[in-house]
């Protein structure tokens, strides 16, 4: 279920979604995409994004492929030691 606001959104930005390691491979996430998809469309959202996925995730990455989105933002995660 989305959250209702009396102003019409045309998009909707996935910030988290998964399956707990144990329960997948039994299809909860093609279900999960597609109820999201779904209600997206009753709500009249025109078009959608998902982020904050690694480029190296690969197993989202072919899924989000698979469901015909293209990449079109790249965001890096940097890191460095700080010496004290």
């Amino acid at each position: 279920m989305m959250i209702r606001h009396k102003n019409k959104f045309e998009s909707v930005r996935v910030i988290l979604m998964g399956v707990l390691e144990e329960f997948r491979h039994f299809g909860i996430d093609s279900l999960m995409y597609y109820m999201l998809y779904e209600q997206a469309i009753k709500d009249g959202i025109k078009w959608g994004e998902m982020s904050w996925i690694l480029e190296n995730n690969i197993v989202m990455n072919h899924i989000i492929a698979s469901l015909g989105a293209e990449r079109y933002k790249i965001y890096r995660i940097y890191e460095r030691k700080i010496e004290v």
